[in-house]
């Protein structure tokens, strides 16, 4: 199987096991951060419309001091509950995959670091994964990674990728040893679908991709081909 379509499995499989086991998570949590409703964890706090919940989640050493919590306190609590409540459904979806996914391991990073009080903290290589932090910080990120990194990834990005049959011999090394594998490289041009694609071969070599009768054709081209040679 051509590495693109590895990747786009791999993503799929993460965007559907984050959507099946910490979506809910995700959304009720955020929810309940809201005032108003059966779902609220405690009372509105102040004038605002969040739960003290909220306050306790996020700022809980500010809670701890009997304080009231100031105007970067209940920012910041405004902040990280929107990205707790908007983010995992974007991520789960697929809409700006990248930008959802990383945003949402660092609402991770800066929500639960910052929120950790002391000797709550867990640590790596011992018997208990169930601590927030590190255990669970560091799984949750590990399965939204691939999404922050290679983006939604299924239908679209499979179609731009072609998995080509063999292609001819060309003179001296220069050899498409594999097409399938070849033809997935970094383009050097995309014209749109049913135009020419130039694909930057391993070695430093150009092809020449065009669908044919709805198939992929590689054509090969001579070695340090310009991109307007191969276009």
């Amino acid at each position: 199987m051509p590495a693109p379509r590895r990747i786009a499995l791999l993503v799929t499989a993460a965007r559907v096991s984050f959507a099946a086991v910490l979506l809910p998570w995700f959304w009720i949590g955020a929810v309940s951060k809201l005032a108003g409703h059966t779902l609220s964890v405690g009372p509105a706090a102040g004038p605002w419309p969040l739960s003290l919940g909220a306050f306790h989640a996020f700022v809980p050493r500010v809670m701890d001091s009997a304080a009231a919590p100031g105007t970067a306190a209940v920012i910041y609590v405004w902040i990280m509950t929107l990205a707790e409540l908007v983010l995992p459904p974007m991520v789960a979806v697929g809409l700006f995959a990248r930008w959802s996914a990383t945003l949402l391991i660092g609402q991770m990073v800066l929500g639960w670091g910052l929120a950790m009080r002391p000797g709550q903290a867990g640590a790596l290589f011992d018997p208990r994964p169930y601590d927030a932090v590190p255990d669970q910080l560091l799984l949750w990120s590990a399965l939204i990674l691939p999404i922050a990194l290679f983006g939604p990834a299924p239908c679209r990005s499979m179609r731009s990728w072609p998995v080509c049959p063999a292609a001819p011999e060309r003179s001296g090394r220069a050899r498409l040893d594999d097409a399938r594998e070849s033809c997935i490289e970094t383009p050097l041009a995309w014209r749109g679908p049913g135009r020419d694609i130039a694909w930057r071969l391993p070695g430093g070599d150009h092809a020449d991709v065009r669908p044919t009768a709805g198939q992929i054709r590689a054509i090969p081209v001579t070695p340090g081909a310009s991109r307007s040679q191969t276009g």
